[in-house]
């Protein structure tokens, strides 16, 4: 199984031209973990296996089973260990909003009623009104590193490997006019600060830095510049947070995709 960790090992991406060990060092390089899905049941498929699953949970609890099942995807055999350096730790939007639907609509009619009535007998008037929490904001967040070409030839083999792979994973899959296969889901963790149960790529810039030189039929420049940008498919709970402090293989277990 590829397992593409900056840290070392055999597939080990080459990011620096720094003598260094990971152990030595204590493990304490920050990284950031992936886990690769391709999706493999369609949208329409994965509400009925979800809502299937839910059972009764609307009229009593649920917990963090209510994540269980939103995706339906097999695991690849590429796992990525990469580094993460970025300086953003949270950011939290919320969205809060007046009462919408039918008892919403109602309720504003009353309202409307009673600031005209009001209007008559001062200069303005106005009412107000409580509003409903309706979810946070969809999250973002970069990843940005450094692929060094000048070390080796077989760090120059390790690093077109990632990069080839990665590439052609968040691509997606062309079987007919009609019929496509996504690109790959993830789950992603970054020790104590992020778990993501399912997240998708959605942005991948890769820039030539250096001098370009043509090596066995292919550019290779003298480093690779790589961004990243995750995009959340689903918002951060409080039992998400939580496996990001403890790990994803904590005692909750949020858990997203099926497979």
């Amino acid at each position: 199984m590829p397992s593409f960790d900056f840290r070392g090992g055999n597939d080990s991406i080459i990011w620096t031209t720094s003598d260094y060990n990971n152990e030595e060092m204590g493990g304490e390089l920050p990284y950031i973990e992936l886990t690769e899905y391709v999706q493999s049941a369609s949208q329409i498929k994965q509400q009925i296996n979800y809502w299937a699953q839910r059972g009764g949970e609307l009229c009593g609890g649920g917990g963090v089973d209510s994540y269980k099942g939103l995706y339906i995807g097999n695991k690849t055999e590429n796992t990525y260990t990469l580094p993460y350096f970025t300086e953003l730790h949270h950011q939290i939007g919320q969205n809060w909003q007046e009462n919408q639907g039918a008892l919403g609509d109602m309720i504003k009619n009353i309202a409307d009623k009673a600031v005209n009535v009001a209007k008559a007998f001062s200069p303005a008037a106005g009412i107000l009104q409580p509003k409903s929490y309706a979810g946070t904001n969809e999250y973002f967040y970069d990843i940005q590193f450094h692929l060094i070409n000048t070390v080796s030839d077989e760090g120059i083999k390790k690093n077109k490997t990632f990069l080839e792979t990665f590439i052609k994973q968040n691509l997606h899959v062309q079987h007919n006019p009609v019929a496509i296969t996504p690109p790959c889901l993830y789950t992603a963790w970054v020790p104590g600060v992020r778990w993501s149960p399912v997240c998708i790529v959605s942005n991948l810039s890769v820039s030539n830095k250096g001098t370009l030189n043509v090596i066995d039929g292919y550019i290779i420049p003298d480093a690779w510049e790589i961004r990243i940008q995750f995009r959340e498919l689903i918002n951060e709970s409080r039992a998400i947070y939580k496996d990001a402090i403890n790990g994803p293989d904590s005692e909750i277990k949020v858990r997203v995709i099926d497979g």
